[in-house]
């Protein structure tokens, strides 16, 4: 299990360093009946349970159609490495709970100031405008009020289904897939 083992190392130091390529992943789920992509910041990683983690605005409209169709896919790719994941996942939303609580108290005040805005994500607008209060443009709001944001905020816990493995190299790619079930694990050698 020695590419398993590098997989995980490389999805937590993903976690730690946002200079990593594996600090923003791809997250598709199913949404007004097509598939719907977007770049999210991979906040925390569970290796033994197996759990890829992003934060969000509840108010975002990827929020019910995660409720209604669970089934998601997450997608990295290191230009360093030549390494790309895709990670069949199934995704529940927190809010308002413990597991949203300990994200948030986690979150710096700067990245709290995102869940401030005044508008819904995906909102049409009569101009351009990013939401932010006028009296916060420009700076980092102060402790106390950054907790306004904490009404807007949910998590994302994505549990891993399988991983899709690709290495690309001039002398041979190589692929395989890895299966989870319980604490069970199958891999498979796929045609790259």
């Amino acid at each position: 299990m020695k590419i398993l083992d590098s997989i995980f190392n490389k999805i937590s130091q993903g976690v730690e360093d946002r200079k990593n390529d594996f600090h923003t992943m791809n997250f598709s789920n199913f949404q007004d009946t097509k598939v719907s992509s977007r770049c999210v910041i991979l906040r925390k990683f569970d290796l033994k349970n197996k759990l890829l983690f992003f934060n969000t605005d509840i108010r975002s409209p990827k929020i019910s159609s995660i409720q209604k169709f669970p089934e998601t896919h997450c997608l990295f790719y290191s230009f360093l490495d030549k390494i790309q994941l895709r990670i069949s996942t199934y995704s529940s939303v927190h809010y308002n709970d413990d597991l949203t609580d300990a994200e948030w108290e986690n979150t710096s005040v700067s990245s709290r100031k995102c869940y401030m805005t005044r508008n819904c994500p995906s909102e049409i607008l009569d101009e351009c405008d990013d939401g932010i209060p006028k009296n916060l443009k420009g700076k980092v709001p102060s402790l106390e009020e950054s907790e306004r944001g904490k009404q807007n905020f949910a998590v994302v816990k994505n549990e891993i289904l399988a991983i899709d493995w690709l290495y690309l190299s001039s002398t041979g790619h190589q692929r395989a897939l890895y299966e989870f079930l319980g604490n069970q694990v199958t891999k498979k050698w796929l045609a790259p």
